[in-house]
């Protein structure tokens, strides 16, 4: 339902940088401080007790002062097409637009016409039955401050992305304009209320839920989420309909089958992308880390 369901790494502008974790550590001294956390307890535990231990590990650790967070002013998105060659046997036609972030008042309505547009009783899964794509979709991408929607589909080899874009286009500038069924509303989100229940029915997926509502989202429970979805009409979701699915700040692109026998590169938008440290001498490990490896013996292969 939220962040925790797709995550997605994102590369920073420029590439990933080397150099010997210097940015690493940086990134720990700055922000990894006891007034910088969220501390999750979920189980069966005698709360007392867990409170107390808790202020035995961590009461001592002071805090930190916290680097200034970066301000963001968001630009009208422009409008782009790319025609990609791609490795894959077969081609993808997307169209992506700028959707709101976890701290937008239209997030759940945002999500609520994700999981709509993503129906197997919708137009654009109704692609694949009809023939016209491999497969099709839509998705929602979710940080703090933005997001990312998008339609995509796939199409065989030899085919054309064109009219496959252009079909996408169509449908959505159709759901535009009529509006979306209730009842695929009101299916969206019972989906999304019973997957934020269903996570609650293990350990981990309850401690997932609260750390990703409290620390990732700013909530003060998981069941802010729940409320929201529940107060979500079909208005809501035609409203922002209107809003996000703007073909005039919309980007395309095509992906072309190109198979080139060849191993796939490396490069891509952002540069050379590598996690190869640049530090190639031993580092002391900490005493209790020591102690547990200094009788470990290599077995004879004989």
């Amino acid at each position: 339902m939220r962040w925790a369901r797709g995550r997605r790494l994102i590369k920073p502008r420029g590439g990933w940088r080397g150099g010997g974790g210097g940015d690493l550590r940086k990134f720990h001294t700055d922000w990894y401080r006891p007034n910088n956390a969220v501390l999750v307890v979920a189980g069966n535990v005698p709360q007392d007790q867990a409170l107390a231990k808790i202020k035995e590990i961590f009461e001592s650790i002071p805090a930190g002062k916290l680097p200034a967070r970066p301000e963001y002013s968001f630009q009208p998105v422009k409008p782009e097409k790319l025609n990609i060659e791609t490795d894959l046997p077969y081609g993808m036609a997307a169209i992506t637009f700028r959707f709101p972030g976890f701290d937008s008042p239209d997030f759940a309505a945002a999500q609520v016409l994700a999981d709509v547009l993503a129906s197997r009783r919708g137009d654009i899964y109704g692609l694949v039955p009809d023939g016209k794509a491999l497969m099709a979709s839509f998705s929602y991408e979710t940080l703090p401050r933005s997001g990312l929607g998008y339609a995509i589909a796939g199409y065989p080899a030899g085919a054309k992305g064109e009219d496959l874009l252009q079909q996408l286009r169509t449908i959505l500038s159709a759901e535009i304009t009529n509006g979306f069924p209730a009842d695929l509303v009101e299916a969206a989100k019972r989906r999304e209320i019973a997957s934020a229940e269903f996570q609650r029915n293990s350990v981990s997926g309850l401690a997932m839920e609260w750390s990703s509502a409290v620390a990732v989202e700013g909530r003060n429970s998981p069941q802010d989420d729940v409320e929201a979805m529940r107060r979500v009409t079909v208005a809501d979701v035609n409203r922002v309909a209107k809003q996000l699915l703007n073909m005039d700040h919309a980007v395309s692109a095509i992906l072309t089958p190109q198979p080139s026998g060849k191993a796939v590169s490396t490069k891509s938008f952002g540069g050379a992308e590598s996690f190869a440290s640049g530090e190639s001498k031993g580092v002391k490990l900490p005493a209790w880390a020591e102690s547990a490896m200094s009788g470990w013996r290599c077995p004879s292969l004989r």
